[in-house]
């Protein structure tokens, strides 16, 4: 598959989809790639456009197209020249995520939590060349080991250097760096009455909360969570960890993470 040439991140929303898509953008610029599209979309729509009107028809081997979206792919859709990522989380800490970014209701969260095992599922059918699951606890304890597996993967090169700097860019704080940055500029603009571009935010619950989009990366405000992994109850009530535990507790085992049923 050496002249694969489009790189698929389809996952479940809150497993880690903008930094898998961020670092994925990032190993292909080191090898010096033309990395597609420019443009950063909002929805997947916009990424599958431009998979079936350029990436499908694209012979330049100069040209990568990375590209994102959180439904199910179809495999046939998966020509020759593709291959895909997906990513697993533990689905209690996936639903506190959804339920707190989203602002959504508890069962909108299980749900979404529940899509995790479908796509692993849907993916785990291509062959193991072409597809690789990567685990989001690794995001965080283990950096610099997922960007070489995940360099490895896409058949780059990649030096220990540019791993660690990779790693150190899209860390929890940088991000939170990054996000305050937009925040901070978003309300600059509105206080003085400048134009704000609709591509640098994302207007949600009717126009009562406006996001930041980071036109680089795609992190949006409220994106990253104080929360540290496993603390998930601290999101809920009472009745609410009980209703959750009821409908996720066995996709967790599934998943190989522990069971909360006491």
């Amino acid at each position: 598959m050496d002249n694969f040439n489009t790189t698929w991140i389809s996952t479940v929303t809150g497993t880690g989809t903008t930094w898998t898509f961020s670092i994925v953008k990032e190993i292909f610029n080191y090898r010096k790639l033309n990395v597609l599209p420019k443009k950063l979309y909002k929805s997947e729509k916009g990424f599958f456009n431009i998979y079936k009107k350029s990436a499908l028809l694209d012979q330049n081997n100069n040209n990568h197209y990375v590209l994102q979206c959180h439904a199910i792919l179809a495999l046939h859709l998966i020509q020759a020249r593709c291959k895909v990522i997906t990513n697993v989380r533990n689905p209690y800490d996936n639903c506190a995520s959804h339920y707190e970014f989203m602002k959504c209701d508890v069962e909108t969260a299980i749900k979404n939590a529940l899509h995790i095992p479908l796509l692993i599922q849907h993916y785990s059918k291509l062959d193991e060349e072409k597809f690789f699951l990567l685990k989001y606890e690794d995001i965080d304890d283990r950096p610099v080991e997922l960007i070489n597996r995940l360099a490895e993967f896409l058949q780059v090169e990649l030096n220990q250097s540019t791993a660690i700097q990779l790693a150190e860019r899209y860390s929890r704080e940088s991000i939170k760096k990054i996000i305050a940055k937009n925040e901070k500029s978003l309300a600059d603009k509105l206080l003085s009455g400048k134009e704000i571009l609709k591509d640098e935010i994302i207007i949600r619950e009717g126009g009562k909360r406006i996001d930041t989009f980071d036109l680089n990366t795609g992190y949006q405000s409220n994106q990253i969570s104080q929360r540290k992994t496993g603390e998930w109850r601290s999101s809920f009530s009472k009745p609410q960890i009980k209703e959750i535990i009821a409908k996720l507790d066995q996709t967790a085992k599934d998943l190989g993470y522990t069971s909360e049923k006491f």
